[in-house]
C-alpha cells in the first residue's frame, strides 16, 4: 500500500455555488425562497462558501471523488487494460482505498480575505444565466463567489499492485484540465472554471494490513486453514 499527499493548484478561477441546507429544506417543504433581490450582490455572494465544522472554506470531497470518476471513463488501468469509469459504474474506490477522513478539502496557500484566515481573497462573480424553471425560459442574474488564486491538498492511500502510480497521475492530471470542479467547469456549461494541475505528488509506503480472519465456532478459536478442514469434513 502506498500513501500519498497529493497538491492540486488551479489553473483557471474557481466559482462556487453549493445548494444550501436552507434552499434543500424550501424543496422539501416547497416552501417559497428568500428574496435575493433585495440583498447586495457580495451579501448573495459570501454565503455560497463549502465551510468544515470549524468554518474553514474548503471544497467538499465529494466534488472532487466525482470529478475523478467522470476522468476515469478515458483513463485506462494498464492492469486491467480497461477504464477505471464507464457510464455507470467505476473501480476508483477500489483502486483509491482511502480519501481521508476530511469530508472538506481545506484552501491552502491562498492569501486570507477576513474571517480570521478561513476564507480566501475572492471577488463577486456576476453574470447572464438562463432560467429554466419557468415557460418561456428567461434571463437571470448569477452571483457567485469567485477565487482566481487557489490550491487543495489531500491525501490518498492505493495499492500498487491493483494500479500502477503513473495511472493514478494520468487520472488526476485528467480530471483537472478537461473535468474541473463547482461551477461553470469545462464538462459541465462549456466553461473553463475550476481547472487544476497536479504540482505535487509525495509518496510513502504504508505497512501491510493484517488480514487474518479471527473465526470461532461454538465458542472455540479456529484458524482459516483449520475452518476449511473442518468444513470438508462435513
Amino acid at each position: 500500500m502506498r500513501q500519498v499527499t497529493i497538491v492540486l493548484q488551479g489553473i483557471t478561477p474557481l466559482l462556487l455555488d453549493p445548494m444550501s441546507n436552507t434552499t434543500l429544506e424550501q424543496i422539501r417543504t416547497k416552501s417559497p425562497g428568500s428574496d435575493l433581490s433585495k440583498k447586495k450582490p457580495r451579501e448573495v455572494a459570501e454565503t455560497k462558501f463549502y465551510r468544515d465544522a470549524e468554518g474553514v472554506a474548503g471544497i467538499p470531497l465529494c466534488n472532487i471523488t466525482a470529478c475523478l470518476v467522470e476522468a476515469g471513463r478515458t483513463v485506462k488501468n494498464p492492469k486491467t487494460n480497461k477504464q477505471i469509469s464507464t457510464l455507470g459504474d467505476t473501480q476508483l474506490y477500489g483502486l483509491v482505498t482511502d480519501f481521508g477522513s476530511r469530508e472538506i478539502i481545506r484552501f491552502i496557500g491562498c492569501d486570507a480575505a477576513s474571517e480570521g484566515g478561513k476564507t480566501p481573497k475572492w471577488i463577486v462573480d456576476e453574470r447572464r444565466g438562463v432560467g429554466k424553471n419557468v415557460n418561456p425560459p428567461v434571463a437571470v442574474a448569477i452571483i457567485r463567489p469567485r477565487i482566481d488564486v487557489w490550491a487543495l491538498e489531500l491525501t490518498i492511500s492505493y495499492d500498487e499492485t491493483e494500479i500502477p502510480m503513473g495511472s493514478l497521475i494520468a487520472l488526476f492530471t485528467r480530471a483537472g484540465t478537461s473535468n474541473g470542479i463547482c461551477g461553470a467547469r469545462p464538462n459541465k456549461g462549456r466553461m473553463p472554471f475550476g481547472r487544476f494541475t497536479v504540482t505535487s505528488w509525495a509518496e510513502e509506503s504504508l505497512p501491510a494490513l493484517d488480514a487474518t480472519i479471527e473465526i470461532t465456532r461454538d465458542g472455540v478459536p479456529l484458524n482459516a486453514d483449520e475452518s476449511e478442514k473442518k468444513d470438508e469434513a462435513a
